[in-house]
């Protein structure tokens, strides 16, 4: 390897680094401030519509057994087989590249449920009475993470891809993402300003694992990952 090709793959280990730093303290900032403020106008906003969320909540219906299924998908737990498993997947396409998925995929989603914890507990507001769920919906930052960055990684690994299929790509993953949120605030499981929080949060760690990927595989003059293979 060349001094020129060092220096450049330093330089954009630390602009990841720098990207990194900056979107993940962002993303928490903003978090923080959003959560603050749910907290203040929880009597005016999210009292009074989980209220209505209660009264046309249909228990044993096939309805509500559908989102029961889907929501779980969005748990810890099954978030974090479904995490393994794209890794695995992505680390075998990606080939000599194997580092780029083993990296973001768990960092993606360790960062989310870190940040929840954290943010759950300065932002505190009591559980509502038929859910468990804290600040932010984990399970709605979770699907936009997991799938925005199988969606990524896919782009990533096939450029060739067309604007359509990217833009249908990102469809889906946003499909998805308000399904699951959807279905959280159906069953009750959170605050209605829960979810919208926790599809915010989940595109801002997302967006910030884009850029600091892009900053590192993708210099000038380096080929893409396709070619590199």
């Amino acid at each position: 390897m060349h001094l020129a090709d060092r220096l450049e793959r330093l330089e954009g280990r630390k602009g990841a680094a720098i990207a990194l730093g900056i979107g993940f303290g962002a993303a928490a900032l903003i978090g923080l401030v959003i959560g603050l403020l749910a907290r203040v106008g929880q009597q005016s906003i999210d009292v009074p519509l989980y209220d209505w969320l209660v009264r046309n909540y249909r228990r044993g219906t096939t309805w509500t057994e559908w989102n029961q299924a889907f929501t779980q998908r969005g748990d810890p737990l099954p978030s974090l087989w479904q995490t393994l498993a794209a890794t695995v997947v992505f680390a075998v396409i990606f080939g000599r590249r194997w580092w780029i998925p083993t990296i973001l995929l768990p960092l993606g989603l360790a960062y989310e449920y870190g940040l929840q914890q954290v943010l759950g507990r300065i932002g505190d507001r009591g559980h509502p009475d038929f859910g468990s769920g804290t600040y932010f919906s984990g399970g709605s930052a979770r699907f936009v993470v997991l799938y925005g960055l199988i969606l990524f990684l896919a782009l990533l690994r096939w450029p060739s891809i067309s604007r359509p299929w990217r833009i249908f790509g990102a469809i889906i993953v946003a499909i998805l993402a308000f399904i699951e949120g959807v279905t959280r605030l159906y069953l009750l499981k959170h605050w209605p300003t829960d979810i919208p929080a926790g599809w915010l949060i989940g595109t801002l760690i997302l967006g910030t694992i884009v850029a600091a990927t892009q900053i590192v595989v993708q210099p000038r003059g380096r080929p893409s990952i396709q070619s590199a293979r």
